[in-house]
């Protein structure tokens, strides 16, 4: 299991957000910077567990507005449990996001 796995897997656990049916989804204030500006919207957000990796998939994303991608998956971004409710979300040296659990 890679880092992320493990991380992703612990913010999850901590802030108890997987389902009685096995599903996670939950909201969040997503975080984020644009042009130099901090973004901020609220959205549903879904965790996808396959056997090798993770994704998440924040449901309200607008490709178009944001231009930001909706899914994040575990082979590709660095996932860090902040500790509490906070998940960040890096592409190589740069964060992409923020991911804060209401």
């Amino acid at each position: 299991m890679n880092n992320s796995i493990e991380q992703l897997a612990l913010f999850i656990s901590e802030n108890e957000l997987r389902k009685s049916n096995g599903l996670i989804v939950f909201d969040a204030g997503i975080y984020f910077a644009k042009d130099g500006k901090l973004q901020h919207f609220d959205s549903q957000v879904q965790v996808v567990t396959l056997p090798t990796q993770m994704a998440v998939y924040i449901t309200e994303f607008f490709r178009v507005e944001h231009q930001q991608k909706e899914i994040y998956k575990t082979y590709d971004c660095d996932f860090i449990f902040m500790g509490g409710n906070v998940l960040q979300v890096w592409l190589g040296h740069s964060l992409m996001l923020t991911v804060i659990v209401k």
